[in-house]
């Protein structure tokens, strides 16, 4: 499987983009923290609106992994 791209390796840095990640908690950890960091350093938002923003993200992560290989 491909592994997330790292932040040096994305072709535009404005643009948060993670292709085939695997389905478990521990890429779903790592990439709501990339993506909680990319918010901060591209979008001049406050602490709750960021938060709420990352939460959504992570329950769209979870339910994808949660459910990934149901048949």
């Amino acid at each position: 499987m491909i592994d997330s791209m790292p932040p040096t390796e994305v072709a535009n840095d404005e643009r948060f983009e993670r292709f085939g990640l695997d389905a478990d908690a521990g890429a779903v950890a790592r990439v709501r923290q990339d993506f909680s960091e990319w918010l901060k350093n591209f979008f001049a938002i406050d602490e709750v609106r960021s938060s709420d923003v990352v939460l959504a993200i992570n329950e769209a992560l979870a339910n994808s992994a949660e459910f990934a290989y149901l048949l």
